[in-house]
């Protein structure tokens, strides 16, 4: 079975023009039900890829520690060669999904934590921003070879998380301020994942598959500092807090809706089930609070899914229509 990578590979090779690619996506589109409204992203082509990346991951980690035991420090950036050289197989030959994110993920970190070792030689307190930078600039130039959509956001975790710790370090009174610095970031990634949707509408090329990584990475940043502050996961919630959270979670919705992603609609449920199970318990319902909760969630997740492409059509439709324009489109 083909994919999108393959026909973009035919697309260059001169075998298949892009009009007729182009027209073959709109075919299956229409034939499988406004494609475009769905968020697919390529993992798993076979059990295959599972085989590989297990493999992978074995000689990977076998290699990073057996280099560690020598030299300490030296072990990530020999697993991120080795998982460079063995992406050079898999994702540029075999063009298998799951292997290259996890042979990404382990490139990125590997850099990252060799840096931060080699950096804490020279200043300890400040060992995760160099490390953020390099993990950054290692990404670029992987996506630059290989493409993966995930790099952009494992990019800007690295930049988030050396800069967010290094912060922390110099001043430990920024713990204070942990949740003020995850939403900031969390909109950052926002605002470019949306760039990204906004560049490809129709959703048929690999940017489409790069917004979404990064709206997977923004979404949790955004929805636990909002939510943290209202008190949504304490044992204790009343009715004025309940109906906060539940208000919250429908903007969250709406704005889910509107651009057409749904992971922040996700990263919010635990918080909605928990504090609608917890009012359930001081109002008689002690074990069967999470039940009750969970099951009336679910069925309105159902009912928004199936309904999600006419409800959105209503929404968007209400919208100044410069702001439609740059929305992915509704089919």
């Amino acid at each position: 079975m083909y994919n999108d990578d393959d026909l973009d590979a035919a697309v260059k090779a001169g075998a298949i023009s892009p009009q007729s690619v182009t027209a073959f996506r709109q075919f299956m589109s229409k034939r499988q039900g406004s494609d475009v409204d769905q968020e697919h992203f390529r993992l798993v082509t076979g059990f295959n890829d599972i085989f590989v990346v297990i493999a992978c991951l074995l000689l990977l980690a076998g290699i990073g520690d057996l280099v560690d035991s020598w030299v300490a420090g030296i072990g990530g950036f020999v697993a991120a060669g080795a998982s460079w050289l063995l992406a050079l197989y898999f994702v540029l030959k075999k063009r298998m999904s799951l292997p290259a994110i996890v042979l990404l993920v382990v490139f990125v970190y590997g850099i990252f934590s060799g840096v931060e070792t080699l950096a804490t030689m020279f200043s300890p307190s400040n060992r995760t921003i160099p490390a953020g930078i390099a993990a950054a600039l290692a990404a670029y130039f992987h996506w630059r070879t290989f493409k993966v959509p995930i790099t952009i956001a494992a990019a800007a975790v690295s930049l988030v998380v050396g800069f967010a710790t290094s912060l922390i370090a110099a001043f430990p009174e920024a713990l204070l301020w942990l949740n003020v610095i995850c939403l900031v970031a969390g909109l950052g990634l926002f605002a470019l994942a949306l760039r990204w949707d906004f560049s490809d509408r129709q959703r048929t090329s690999g940017r489409s598959d790069v917004a979404f990584w990064l709206h997977l990475v923004a979404s949790p940043l955004i929805v636990h500092p909002i939510f943290f502050a209202t008190g949504a996961l304490e044992n204790d919630i009343g009715m004025a807090q309940s109906i906060a959270i539940l208000l919250l979670y429908l903007v969250l919705a709406l704005v889910s809706v509107i651009i057409d992603r749904r992971a922040m609609m996700v990263s919010a449920l635990i918080y909605v089930i928990s504090a609608f199970a917890s009012l359930l318990a001081d109002n008689g319902f002690v074990t069967q609070g999470a039940t009750i909760t969970g099951a009336v969630v679910g069925l309105g997740l159902i009912a928004l899914s199936v309904g999600w492409h006419r409800i959105r059509a209503m929404i968007v439709s209400q919208l100044p229509q410069p702001f439609q324009a740059r929305l992915p489109a509704i089919k």
